[in-house]
């Protein structure tokens, strides 16, 4: 979704299959819309992009039901914008966002059930990423021994039995 400061919805956009087309799909579209908002007398302050997967410095480190690791969506939209670019976990940014605008508490939990299973963590009013962008991963713990196959490499991991994917099969 792109957003205005206020996080008003402008518009919403699919993402090609292919890894080139991701990150030229993204540029172009954020091009477009940029023309759009800059008539409306608005600029752009920066790009944040919300992952479906582990982030580390501004990467894509893992990412289990789309080909996103590797791509280099930060660097390719930093220099077409000249604006700052994020990429963060999407439960991450739900529980900034919850903790900012909702629920005032200095340490919570979100849990984010979606493909997969993921939880942002926020801890003395502070995002917890743990060691490389991993701590909310609770999606990945090994529930069934020998349980069923994981994108992740692993068997048995939670999200193969409690994620929305997993309870529409």
């Amino acid at each position: 979704d792109l957003t205005d400061m206020i996080d008003t919805a402008i518009d919403q956009y699919e993402i090609g299959s292919e890894p080139d087309q991701k990150t030229t799909a993204s540029a172009g579209n954020a091009q477009k819309e940029t023309s759009r908002t800059s008539a409306r007398e608005h600029t752009l302050a920066g790009i944040v992009l919300s992952i479906h997967g582990t982030t580390f410095m501004e990467e894509v480190t893992f990412c289990p039901y789309l080909p996103y690791e590797g791509l280099p969506f930060s660097e390719t939209l930093t220099a077409h914008f000249q604006v700052p670019v994020y990429l963060e976990n999407e439960a991450n940014l739900s529980a900034i966002g919850e903790h900012t605008f909702y629920f005032h508490k200095s340490s919570m939990i979100f849990v984010s059930v979606h493909s997969g299973i993921g939880m942002g963590i926020i801890f003395d009013n502070e995002l917890f990423r743990g060691v490389c962008g991993k701590a909310g991963e609770f999606g990945h713990s090994i529930v069934e021994r020998d349980g069923r196959p994981c994108p992740c490499g692993n068997k048995g991991c939670l999200e193969q039995y409690a994620s929305e994917q997993a309870i529409l099969k």
